[in-house]
């Protein structure tokens, strides 16, 4: 599902466009916000490059409207954690590079679709529920095209990145090679 598109100047031939589709499992709506789920990143030109990252991120707004409402700066969003299925990544490599910024300006659209889309549903789940939702996320680690597109698992978006700058570009490098 393409919802919002997320570019830099003009689509370059030379450049690797991207999607982004971020999943969003968890969101907590008490100060610090914390969010939980996975980005996945995978090539235009081929899909055989994607790329699965777990996530967990905390949010300094005061409130989920100042999400909406406020311009969008990097540094109200702090990644405590990014995995991609076979290792932790230092938090220190993506934020010395553009990667940072990318993928917390992907979140930032993707809470906002979420704020401002009322077919989301707030769920609570007892331990038995969770244990479901990290066995079913295991397999999709493990198996990404195991997917099914009609199963609802959480709140996703999917964002077209064509970057056409260095920064950009080193940063999809970046993601696709990790």
């Amino acid at each position: 599902m393409k919802i919002g598109v997320f570019r830099l100047l003009d689509d370059s031939p030379h450049f690797i466009p991207i999607n982004i589709e971020i999943l969003i499992l968890v969101a907590i709506w008490d100060n610090p916000f914390i969010f939980q789920g996975s980005f996945t990143i995978s090539s235009e030109k081929t899909e055989q490059r994607k790329k699965i990252f777990v996530f967990r991120c905390e949010c300094f707004k005061k409130n989920e409207f100042d999400i909406i409402e406020d311009e969008f700066f990097p540094e109200d969003y702090f990644f405590t954690y990014l995995y991609n299925g076979q290792q932790n990544i230092p938090l220190h490599d993506i934020d010395t590079n553009y990667t940072a910024y990318i993928l917390k300006y992907a979140l930032n659209i993707t809470l906002q679709k979420l704020l401002t889309r009322p077919s989301h549903h707030l769920i609570t789940a007892d331990e038995v529920a969770m244990q479901a939702i990290i066995k079913k996320a295991q397999v999709i680690m493990n198996n990404p095209e195991s997917i099914n597109n009609n199963e609802d698992i959480g709140f996703s978006v999917r964002i077209p990145f064509h970057p056409t700058e260095a920064l950009g570009q080193q940063a999809v490098t970046y993601l696709l090679n990790i």
